[in-house]
């Protein structure tokens, strides 16, 4: 979860926030600088040690540590209307409710407020191996295809403004942990992912709660790979 909050909203009339969830162990932390056009930056996930890993890789990368609250983004704690931006980072499928999470995130989403998710593509034939593999693992991976992402977020009460296709590739320093043959093999997935990429991109989504004057810009920035993913968001007052 991010939740971002304007220093000057803190003297005044009380919090101005932007949510997102899931951030786990997690890239975002790297790419997401916590004091960002003067937001707070909260980073959520259900896992408390997975965000004692995320404080460790920000010292590595000596980023500012954002601040962090365990929860689950089924069960929200925040105020309704209280959060002026989500992010679901490759988490949504990690969800055993997908609707229920996506609810949550709309009822703490400020009006005009917007929601990013970036999600492993359903029908990619590597992902649904992997998920096969999840299953008798008895862990919880369930992705979606564009059409139910759609829909999930109608459902909500969500205005979808864009849908992309994109690869993410590996970090350097990620690779240099493979074998050399693991590394090649990752290699040629990417290589392939993004010349057949209606098969193996990952769905980029941005909804909007209601339409709204536009606010500053916050952007995000991919450090999974070579920075190839470069997005920009109006965050609505």
């Amino acid at each position: 979860m991010i939740r971002a909050m304007p220093r000057k909203s803190l003297s005044s009339k009380g919090p101005s926030r932007a949510r997102g969830t899931g951030f786990s162990t997690s890239a975002p932390t790297r790419a997401v600088n916590p004091t960002t056009l003067g937001y707070k930056i909260i980073c959520n996930d259900i896992n408390d040690i997975a965000l004692q890993v995320s404080q460790e890789r920000c010292a590595r990368f000596e980023r500012p540590s954002p601040h962090y609250l365990p929860c689950d983004a089924q069960t929200l704690t925040l105020d309704d209307e209280s959060v002026s931006f989500v992010v679901f980072n490759e988490s949504l499928h990690h969800m055993p409710d997908a609707a229920r999470a996506l609810a949550q995130a709309v009822r703490v989403l400020k009006p005009s407020g917007r929601i990013f998710l970036y999600e492993p593509y359903r029908y990619n034939p590597y992902r649904r191996l992997s998920e096969v593999c999840d299953y008798f693992r008895g862990t919880v991976e369930k992705s979606f295809g564009v059409r139910e992402l759609r829909r999930l977020l109608a459902n909500a009460g969500m205005d979808v403004i864009s849908v992309e296709r994109h690869v993410c590739t590996a970090s350097s320093w990620k690779l240099q942990d493979f074998s050399p043959v693991h590394r090649i093999l990752r290699r040629l997935y990417v290589f392939v992912s993004k010349r057949i990429l209606w098969l193996f991109g990952n769905v980029m989504v941005i909804a909007q709660k209601q339409a709204a004057t536009q606010g500053p810009v916050f952007e995000v920035h991919s450090a999974r790979g070579n920075g190839n993913l470069n997005k920009r968001f109006a965050l609505r007052k």
